[in-house]
């Protein structure tokens, strides 16, 4: 993401990155590995690396200098907790750029990326802090911004019944992905979405039980997987390395259901089904190393919206929900899971959408526009 801020990679251009308005001008890094390439990538763009996040913020001047803040908690050494989840410090740094924009009486635009944090009181004092003070804040994975292949029809968005979406690699870090893409999806039905009333957690051979005798699953689970010429019927089981199944009973009476089949793809599908019966279902694709991941390029022209208009680019509701319902997962997942449906009264959030959930990346080059 920070890498092509200023010096896009090649084919950024179709995924709607510029540079535009916005340019990098300061970097805080916390940790330096001895794989670390952040100064190499400061030196090539122009971006001093201050020791703190208060300098990074005033670039030294004792007061903020900068337009916006980009949070990225992520990929450092950092310990575990009983439940396997990494304990990033998104809530420790968000806390110190808050100090900091206090002291200076300025109210930038945030964006966090990915999940707000680990500890679910935190996440919500995170939204709140930013309400408190009208503080446009952004965030979430990159996940929704990449190609939906194929494009799923608006007439099964605008209906749907039960959904269920496939991820990889592992539960908690990619099952944030699998969660929020989800929703960007879901959150298209009339009424947006309407928060979650209930979860439930399988684990092992119990979320293929649950594939072979609840109604209408393996249709979608079959039908996911078609979506990259895969048939599950011919994939070994000693295939899968973990699976874990987790369903959501949100609010409105629609069924989300996540599949970790970790071993057997890498990549993330969704199924849908309408009310009407019709499945529809789609890979997402977000470029790979050959484009240097160029979702991501979508991602920086989001953020770079929000620095120039003051507005946030999705709601963060949707990421606020994703990230408390993930961590009621992992509660449950540690705890060995089971097969009745858990109360979820804390996960009573609905919103409305803010943008679409996929953008095409051929309509970008064919209007010439940005993706957002």
């Amino acid at each position: 993401m920070l890498s092509r801020w200023n010096i896009p990679r090649p084919g950024d251009g179709e995924w709607g990155w510029g540079p535009g308005e916005v340019r990098a001008v300061s970097l805080y890094v916390a940790q330096h590995p001895e794989n670390d390439i952040s100064q190499p990538v400061a030196d090539a763009q122009g971006v001093t690396i201050y020791p703190t996040i208060e300098a990074a913020l005033t670039l030294g001047t004792g007061s903020v200098a900068v337009d916006g803040v980009a949070l990225i908690a992520e990929h450092g050494d950092f310990p575990d907790d009983e439940r396997g989840v990494k304990l990033y410090p998104r809530k420790e740094m968000f806390d110190e750029i808050i100090r900091v924009l206090d002291a200076s009486g300025r109210r930038i635009p945030i964006f966090c990326d990915k999940g707000l944090s680990w500890n679910r009181a935190w996440a919500v004092e995170m939204v709140e802090a930013c309400r408190a003070r009208a503080i446009p804040f952004f965030a979430g994975s990159s996940g929704p911004y990449g190609d939906c292949v194929p494009a799923i029809p608006a007439r099964v968005l605008a209906a749907p019944e039960e959904a269920l979406s496939v991820f990889f690699a592992g539960e908690e870090i990619y099952g944030f992905h699998s969660i929020e893409g989800s929703l960007s999806y879901l959150e298209q039905r009339p009424g947006g979405e309407t928060g979650i009333r209930s979860l439930r957690v399988l684990r092992d051979e119990a979320a293929f039980e649950a594939l072979r005798v609840e109604p209408g699953l393996y249709e979608l689970y079959r039908s996911a997987l078609a979506a990259m010429d895969l048939d599950p019927a011919t994939i070994p089981r000693e295939n899968y390395q973990r699976t874990l199944l987790f369903t959501f009973e949100h609010e409105d009476g629609l069924r989300s259901h996540h599949f970790h089949a970790d071993g057997v793809l890498k990549r993330f599908l969704t199924a849908i089904r309408s009310k009407g019966g019709e499945i529809a279902a789609a890979r997402s694709s977000g470029g790979g190393p050959e484009t240097h991941y160029a979702h991501f390029a979508t991602l920086n022209r989001m953020i770079e919206r929000m620095v120039a208009t003051g507005k946030p680019s999705a709601p963060i509701e949707r990421t606020l929900l994703s990230t408390l319902a993930l961590s009621l997962v992992m509660d449950l997942h540690h705890a060995g899971g089971g097969p009745d449906f858990v109360p979820t009264p804390e996960l009573a959030i609905s919103y409305q959408p803010m943008t679409r959930p996929r953008y095409s990346r051929s309509a970008v080059v064919a209007e010439g526009n940005p993706r957002v």
